[in-house]
């Protein structure tokens, strides 16, 4: 029998020199310096270079990627899951839809950056992100709903009410010049014209009623009170007009916020909830009658209290003229008050 021969391998492992019988090659065996399995190779023998030994198969880098990594490069990325350019931020700062819609992308899938990491897959958006697009989308869903209710439409009956605010705001309808108890007495009587009053249309009014003068006929004083509803800010609006052309011709003024001044003959306030407070769609409601310089008697449903106006004071009102209203007095007359609503006044105090 002839002699064996042997071959050498090194281990992968530890780097040790092995040397094995040739009949042993192709077979599996520990290392005797490391333990490790080593895999017998035909090589050169035991003289020359060590065999190299195949690699054991190992998982690619590209089966160990994240599955949610359908991207090699950042060119197939549709263009709607890209990290967005300056261009799209500014419009994201411009537009709420297009930060909704950026919103909605971040929390439906990732999205990718022109980067990539250190296993040369590309760059993806983490949590902060998709933790900022929650937050974004709820404060928008808070100004959503802000808006809302700001601008919701009133559910205020004007016109069903204003019978009832005639007989309510009655009672304060006296002229400046006339005062005294028994005079007080006399005009908290009711209107004398209640199925007048209550014959006004049911249906919401759109515009300024330029055929009727009488301010409880032509129902301008709802209409007055819709619209400063929707815009209250009168003080910056407000015109000095000539009070007795107001008076004379009030439908030439329709439309216009007026500022007048004058002397507080009587000043009443209302209890919230009240028919003269639901008339106006307010909580709180007034009835200030002056006169100005020139003996116009002027009379401002008021929706807001009268605060520390008393008779006597000097005071300015800003409202819209909405008609006119004949009062009774005690000699058997009658006073013309130009009616006017409003929700702002200057109180200017006694004169000195």
């Amino acid at each position: 029998m002839g002699e064996s021969a042997y071959l050498k391998t090194t281990c992968l492992k530890c780097g040790g020199s092995v040397e094995f019988p040739e009949e042993s090659e192709n077979s599996t065996v520990p290392c005797p310096h490391c333990g490790k399995e080593l895999f017998l190779y035909r090589g050169v023998r035991a003289i020359g270079t060590p065999p190299v030994q195949p690699e054991v198969q190992r998982p690619s880098a590209q089966s160990v990627q994240d599955s949610s990594i359908k991207y090699k490069t950042f060119a197939e990325v549709p263009w709607f899951r890209r990290e967005p350019g300056p261009i799209t931020l500014i419009l994201m700062l411009l537009f709420s839809p297009v930060l909704l819609a950026l919103c909605i992308v971040a929390l439906t899938g990732d999205v990718y950056r022109n980067a990539h990491d250190k296993s040369g897959n590309l760059v993806v958006w983490g949590i902060a992100n998709k933790i900022a697009a929650i937050l974004l989308l709820l404060v928008q869903l808070g100004f959503a709903v802000g808006y809302y209710v700001v601008n919701r439409p009133s559910n205020h009956q004007t016109n069903e009410v204003q019978p009832a605010q005639a007989e309510t705001a009655q009672p304060a309808q006296q002229p400046a010049p006339q005062t005294g108890a028994a005079q007080s007495q006399q005009q908290a009587q009711p209107a004398p014209e209640p199925v007048a009053i209550s014959a006004q249309p049911e249906a919401v009014q759109l515009d300024w009623n330029k055929q009727e003068n009488d301010a409880f006929k032509n129902g301008n004083i709802a209409f007055a009170a819709q619209r400063i509803l929707a815009n209250p800010f009168l003080r910056n609006q407000a015109i000095i007009q000539d009070p007795q052309m107001v008076a004379k011709t009030p439908f030439n003024y329709y439309g216009q916020v007026v500022k007048f001044t004058g002397t507080v003959g009587i000043v009443q306030d209302f209890p919230p909830g009240n028919d003269f407070s639901q008339m106006l769609g307010t909580q709180n409601a007034s009835d200030i009658v002056m006169q100005s310089n020139d003996g116009t008697i002027i009379e401002m449903f008021c929706m807001k209290a009268s605060g520390y106006i008393r008779k006597g004071n000097t005071v300015n009102l800003y409202g819209y003229p909405v008609g006119v209203t004949e009062v009774p007095n005690t000699m058997g007359g009658t006073f013309t008050h130009l009616i006017v609503v409003g929700n702002d006044y200057d109180d200017l105090g006694a004169p000195q």
